[in-house]
């Protein structure tokens, strides 16, 4: 059996507090093996492409775009996307929006199963991903509001660049990583997987500038 035992392990790298308490407290690893050193952002990476040409270049220019970052999975929450864009079609059927969604590839299981039902639910047009790119910081520069419906992150560099950036945040409370990064004055939390709570915030982002200006400065 190769199998690695946390036992014959010897020290730890944890990204976050949250991981701390992973390892201690539901797989009792000794506190004093673990050794803390936080993800970070050393310099802001420049955009390489202008940020109108790039909405253009997507059909997207007159529409509000809500980004997602990650691989899609479980853990990021992927099969939500349909439900949420579901939800928010019924509540403001008005509402101008694309979600887009950063990274994988177009075999990936969950962004085919979402593209699957946001097709059975008639919401395929609110939905768009881009595969996994060199240049994600073009895309962050065209995010007017950064989602992220994580079930878990030990750490969220993600998050961290859309705070650095001044993009409003939506996630989840109980999340891990992401709210060792913003708190509520920096961000707009939801209750855990509550679809109704996130729909909540992105409206009341769009229908408060000035609190949110505030908020993410």
């Amino acid at each position: 059996d190769e199998t690695v035992k946390l036992d014959d392990i010897d020290h730890f790298i944890a990204v976050s507090d949250n991981v701390v308490d992973t390892l201690t407290m539901d797989h009792n690893v000794q506190e004093g093996k673990i050794e803390k050193i936080f993800p970070f952002v050393v310099d802001r990476v420049h955009p390489t492409i202008d940020k109108l040409m790039l909405k253009r270049s997507l059909g997207l220019e007159n529409a509000t775009i809500i980004g997602c970052v990650g691989y899609p999975s479980l853990i990021k929450g992927t099969d939500m996307l349909p439900q949420l864009c579901k939800n928010i079609v019924e509540k403001k059927p008005e509402f101008n929006f694309k979600i887009l969604i950063i990274g994988g590839t177009r075999k990936n299981y969950f962004r085919i199963m979402a593209e699957m039902d946001s097709y059975k639910l008639g919401i395929s047009d609110k939905l768009m991903f881009i595969e996994n790119t060199e240049t994600p910081q073009d895309y962050y520069n065209i995010f007017d509001i950064f989602l992220s419906l994580s079930r878990e992150e030990s750490f969220s560099l993600a998050t961290l660049n859309a705070a650095e950036l001044e993009i409003p945040i939506v996630c989840f409370r109980d999340c891990g990583g992401p709210t060792e990064i913003v708190t509520e004055d920096a961000a707009f939390f939801a209750d855990y997987l509550s679809i109704e709570d996130i729909v909540f915030n992105i409206d009341y982002i769009l229908k408060n500038p000035e609190i949110t200006k505030l908020k993410t400065s």
